[in-house]
């Protein structure tokens, strides 16, 4: 059994899922700003309510970054924690492996996004304007997000993931420990 967690999309959601790939159970769960004190209860509830425990996972799957540096460090330190205290393996994945179309855009905060063009490109962080007008420079229809600023603006923003064709395709590693995707520096003065 294999436990998926994305908690960067909004809502954030947990999947459970066979060996073969196949979706058992799946459940939005509401973490967002308090993911150090909810995740691990979220986790074992779900668990629960599927007849299953921490011990009968296999392999953790989660989303590792770009977000929040607290939110992420929260969740990468809850998953790894339950591997080094069990016989969990982990397998990261970052936000913009959860889409196969571009450009992708993820909110970095009030003033930027994070955004992948195109699959060969890098993560660049650029303010809101610059993304907007680069989406209108190139004529884009339609982006892979999860902001709502940009609705107004007539571009088709698709926010839906298809977490069936992801877990089908997800290749599990064995890892015992992740690290976060930092794009940018955590804001501490």
């Amino acid at each position: 059994m294999n436990l998926f967690i994305d908690s960067l999309s909004s809502p954030a959601r947990l999947i459970l899922f066979e060996t073969h790939h196949t979706i058992i159970a799946q459940k939005n769960i509401d973490i967002y700003r308090n993911e150090s004190s909810k995740l691990i209860g979220e986790i074992t509830s779900f668990l629960s309510e599927n007849d299953k425990n921490i011990e009968n996972l296999k392999n953790i799957v989660t989303t590792h970054g770009p977000w929040s540096f607290t939110g992420v460090r929260s969740v990468i330190l809850t998953v790894n924690t339950l591997a080094f205290r069990t016989d969990i393996f982990l397998t990261p994945i970052n936000y913009f492996q959860l889409y196969d179309s571009y450009p992708i855009v993820k909110c970095s905060s009030k003033r930027d996004v994070f955004i992948k063009k195109c699959p060969e490109s890098n993560i660049e962080i650029i303010s809101n304007q610059d993304c907007i007008s680069y989406i209108q420079n190139h004529n884009i229809k339609k982006i892979y997000w999860d902001f709502e600023i940009w609705e107004n603006v007539g571009i088709l923003c698709v926010k839906e993931i298809d977490y069936a064709a992801i877990i089908k395709n997800l290749q599990l590693q064995k890892e015992k420990q992740i690290e976060a995707l930092y794009i940018k520096k955590p804001n501490i003065n």
